[in-house]
């Protein structure tokens, strides 16, 4: 990613200046219109147009739900702005029709997030905007009004435009998830403001899927599932020069299992592209492995069609597990089986890069979700960060794996933005994105370059766990150490309860109480820790919440990850330095095998320790 990042400008150019930053705060089109599983063929004479061919208001209804994930992905850029005197101006929309925009409710989270006033204004150009924002006392926050509202912002108008850019001096785009689009606010604004540049969760959004298309670990696995093969086919492609294991899912296996002659039931197959199948799997020769489901969860195709049609009244039917050849005229296949599971779990251990696109199943009916809840948990679970490095992409997918409230920290990556994402993998540019490079192409972003490309990246492990300590060695990290391409990630342990006496049974819905609670724990924390990151301009490519002792779990961690450094904080009290340090972080002192930076309250004395490997 060579555009510039809104961290790397200079502090001064921010000083007082107008930064509008274009966020995005909607769920993506729903599963539904995904998911052709029964009664629906869809091919490409009778598909809806492309994504990049559709307006953003033909892809959202009037009442567009809130994404409160993508909210709190732009809060790093925004609090970086505000604590460096910026006066912050945020654009975003949330659909249109008869239904009033209701932009009051993103205000609102917002004012909750950031704890500074956000005011939503009716109109999103002209003097008036201009002048409340320059009237809006400093550091607290202005929010366009709903920018769908305008013809020209669908049309990438230039004169709707050039009133944007009137609005401020500095663009930046925090929006991954439209960055598919060529929208006047993410687009055409580039041209009429002084800088543009990305924000940082775009940033990291684009530098993650680019390091592992570009420079995948071997084995590389792609476990692309999902729907509609129309929308599958281009990333197949582009990325099976790329793999050396390919497991097609979800419904797209059908068209797959079709062409090579199996019988599929009543599931969806899209007849117009099997001789593009064919090609594929012809291309991919012996180079490349492709791995089809071995069994299935089959329900009666009649029978389920009946539970749909009647809006769930009817009962759920009874699933049952057969083999891929066992699949009869009547079966409509709803899920991956047990033995594909455990495939799927031999191909984890065996890959050092993993990509995964697309849920394997209905996963919104729970009876059905199983294939994809458990993958995901074998990505959680058993995927080692040194060794192996995933990503999880597409908004179903994205949506799922929150639905199932599974440890969303524990994943390597997973992206806010579905069809940009798949547009990446397939190759493609996305005009967002474009627009900045073009934009530093023409010297307006250049200014703020800072990070030389030529050095060697660090992996410094930064164990967190609320504490001030914890965050003042955040907030100094790149006062203390050359941090420039440094991979930074974030590591919070919890313990495990204490009050459980061995041998009691625990009721399993306190359980599960108890993981929700300290997953929003860690959520909090990692946020905080993100916020004082990104003042100094870095931020954090991969965060993870485990249980144990925290000192065991620290050193254990910081040797699957490969770190190069640990920084802690002490909560150490005392005034002899033996003693300084409490025994978690005495005990990582004398056990790491990489140094190890500690940074201490009330006086936030540094000390610098196991400097040597193994001292």
């Amino acid at each position: 990613m060579d555009r510039v990042v809104i961290d790397q400008l200079p502090v001064e150019m921010l000083r007082n200046r107008r930064v509008l930053v274009r966020i995005d705060v909607e769920t993506e089109r729903g599963s539904e219109a995904e998911t052709p599983w029964i009664g629906e063929r869809a091919s490409r004479s009778g598909s809806e147009a492309a994504p990049e061919d559709r307006s953003p208001a033909a892809d959202r209804s009037p009442l567009a739900t809130l994404d409160e994930n993508k909210l709190r992905a732009s809060l790093p850029t925004l609090e970086y702005l505000l604590r460096h005197g910026a006066r912050v101006i945020v654009g975003t929309h949330l659909g249109r029709g008869p239904e009033p925009p209701r932009l009051d409710e993103v205000g609102e989270r917002l004012t909750h997030l950031l704890g500074v006033p956000v005011r939503v204004l009716e109109e999103a150009v002209g003097p008036e905007v201009i002048h409340t924002v320059m009237e809006w006392p400093e550091g607290h926050v202005v929010m366009l009004g709903n920018l769908s509202r305008y013809r020209g912002e669908e049309r990438n108008d230039p004169e709707f435009a050039r009133q944007l850019g009137e609005v401020a001096e500095i663009y930046c785009n925090d929006a991954f998830a439209l960055a598919h689009r060529g929208l006047a606010s993410t687009v055409g604004i580039t041209q009429h403001v002084e800088v543009a540049a990305a924000g940082l969760a775009l940033a990291r959004e684009v530098r993650m899927l680019e390091a592992i298309i570009e420079h995948p670990s071997p084995p590389f696995l792609g476990l692309i599932a999902g729907a509609r093969l129309e929308t599958k086919l281009p990333i197949l492609e582009h990325l099976l020069p790329k793999l050396d294991r390919l497991f097609i899912g979800g419904a797209l296996s059908f068209t797959f299992l079709k062409a090579k002659g199996y019988e599929v039931g009543a599931a969806p197959v899209d007849e117009a592209f099997l001789p593009l199948v064919h090609e594929l799997l012809d291309r991919a020769g012996g180079r490349v492995e492709i791995i089809l489901p071995e069994d299935f969860v089959v329900v009666d195709a009649h029978a389920f069609r009946a539970f749909r049609e009647s809006g769930g009244r009817e009962p759920i039917p009874d699933g049952r597990v057969v083999l891929d050849k066992e699949i009869g005229s009547s079966d409509l296949p709803v899920d991956i089986g047990p033995m594909t599971l455990n495939r799927i779990g031999v191909l984890f251990d065996g890959a050092r890069t993993i990509l995964w696109n697309g849920p394997l199943g209905l996963w919104e009916i729970e009876p059905f979700a199983a294939g994809t809840r458990q993958v995901a948990e074998l990505i959680a679970e058993r995927v080692r960060p040194r060794w192996q490095r995933s990503i999880i992409c597409g908004d179903s997918l994205a949506r799922a794996i929150r639905h199932f409230e599974l440890p969303v920290e524990r994943l390597r990556h997973l992206t806010t933005g579905g069809q940009s994402a798949l547009q990446v993998l397939a190759g493609r540019p996305l005009p967002g994105v474009v627009a900045l490079d073009r934009a530093m192409d023409r010297g307006e972003a250049a200014v703020g370059a800072k990070y030389a490309q030529s050095r060697t990246p660090q992996r410094i492990l930064l164990p967190v766990d609320g504490s001030a300590h914890s965050l003042e060695v955040a907030r100094r990290l790149g006062r203390l150490v050359n941090t420039d391409g440094a991979e930074i990630v974030l590591l919070y342990v919890r313990r495990p309860p204490a009050f459980m006496a061995e041998g009691t049974w625990d009721d399993p819905e306190a359980q599960r109480r108890r993981r929700l609670e300290h997953q929003r724990e860690a959520e909090r924390i990692f946020a905080a820790v993100n916020a004082a990151l990104a003042e100094q301009g870095l931020i954090s490519h991969g965060q993870f919440m485990v249980e144990g002792d925290p000192a065991d779990q620290i050193l254990r961690f910081a040797e699957e990850i490969g770190a190069t450094l640990i920084a802690m904080g002490s909560h150490g009290r005392t005034g002899v330095l033996r003693f300084l340090m409490g025994s978690v972080s005495r005990k990582v002192l004398d056990h790491a095998t990489c140094p190890v930076l500690i940074v201490r309250l009330p006086d936030a004395e540094l000390v610098r320790a196991g400097l040597l490997s193994g001292s």
